[in-house]
């Protein structure tokens, strides 16, 4: 699917109701952790060497273990049945692992349509998809490359 394709339309209406990407460039910058991020490439590296197939889920333990989101998850678009799987996840959302939410109508299909980060405010409000406990009060969601193409 590409940013012309007119059946991204009905994904939603304005996302400028939702998305405060804007307000990023705002919000005061978290000082550089340089050793906590040396050991999380360290241990990224070793996971990847080792475990390939976990190194997606050992990611989004370790930006909530080390307190950079209360909940981290990637999700790959399946699309033969455009819907979105939930690979890794961790933190409050990590009964969600293994899951699938639809690709149009959520936040997430549409950062995979634009191609560009974005910041979400209360996405339960817009998007049905994104009503799930504890609800979402602000997400930032980055999207995931394989190719050179948006995948997840």
């Amino acid at each position: 699917m590409t940013s012309h394709d007119t059946s991204s339309v009905d994904l939603i209406t304005d996302l400028g109701a939702v998305v405060i990407t804007s307000e990023l460039a705002t919000r005061p910058p978290r000082a550089p952790d340089y050793e906590l991020e040396r050991r999380a490439t360290s241990l990224l590296a070793e996971e990847l060497a080792d475990h390939p197939k976990t190194v997606l889920q050992c990611l989004c333990d370790l930006l909530v273990k080390q307190g950079r989101a209360q909940t981290a998850g990637v999700s790959l678009h399946e699309t033969e049945h455009q819907r979105l799987r939930w690979v890794a996840v961790a933190g409050a959302w990590a009964p969600h692992l293994g899951g699938v939410s639809p690709f149009r109508g959520s936040p997430c299909g549409a950062v995979i349509m634009r191609d560009e980060p974005m910041l979400f405010s209360r996405p339960h409000e817009h998007f049905p998809a994104a009503h799930v406990e504890p609800l979402i009060r602000e997400i930032l969601l980055v999207p995931f490359r394989s190719s050179g193409k948006p995948v997840g």
